[in-house]
C-alpha cells in the first residue's frame, strides 16, 4: 500500500511540475520580456568566399611546387563583408607572402601543408590587415599540393 501511495504522489508531483512549466511558458510568451527571451538568438554568420590562393612553395631560391588553398572568411555582418572587399588585394598578398615564409619553415606535417598553422597565422594576418574583430574565423574549404 505504501508503494502505491508513493507512486501516486510522484505522478501528481510530476503533473504539477508540468502544469507549472506550461503556465510559465505561456505567461512568458505573452509578455515583451518573454518574447525577447524566446526570440533571442545569435545572428547568422556571414561568409566571404575568397578566390583561391595559388602560392608557390620555395625551396632555396627556386619554386619547388604550388599549393592551392580555398579560404572562407567568417565575418559578423553583410556591411563588414562589403567593406572588406576593397582591402582584399592587401589581404591576399599578405597571405601569399606568409605562405612563402611558411614554406621555408620545418615541416612536421607529412602532407606538406600544415593547415592548423596556416589557419592560425592567417587569422592573425587578417586582424593586422583588416583590423581587429573584423574576421571572426578563417575557414579552409580545401587545400591541395599541386606537386609541380
Amino acid at each position: 500500500m505504501k508503494s502505491k501511495k508513493k507512486k501516486i504522489i510522484v505522478v501528481v508531483a510530476l503533473l504539477l511540475v508540468g502544469v507549472i512549466g506550461v503556465a510559465g511558458y505561456q505567461f512568458l510568451a505573452g509578455s515583451e520580456v518573454g518574447e525577447a527571451i524566446l526570440t533571442e538568438t545569435d545572428p547568422d554568420p556571414v561568409f566571404y568566399h575568397m578566390d583561391p590562393l595559388y602560392a608557390p612553395v620555395l625551396k632555396g631560391r627556386k619554386v619547388n611546387r604550388y599549393v592551392t588553398i580555398g579560404l572562407i572568411l567568417e565575418v559578423p555582418s553583410e556591411e563588414v563583408k562589403a567593406s572588406i572587399h576593397h582591402q582584399m588585394t592587401q589581404l591576399r598578398n599578405a597571405f601569399i607572402d606568409d605562405l612563402n615564409f611558411q614554406s621555408n619553415m620545418p615541416q612536421t606535417d607529412i602532407r606538406g601543408v600544415n593547415l592548423s598553422r596556416i589557419k592560425t597565422r592567417f587569422k592573425s594576418l587578417s586582424s593586422r590587415v583588416l583590423g581587429p574583430d573584423i574576421v571572426d574565423e578563417i575557414l579552409i574549404s580545401y587545400a591541395s599540393d599541386r606537386g609541380y
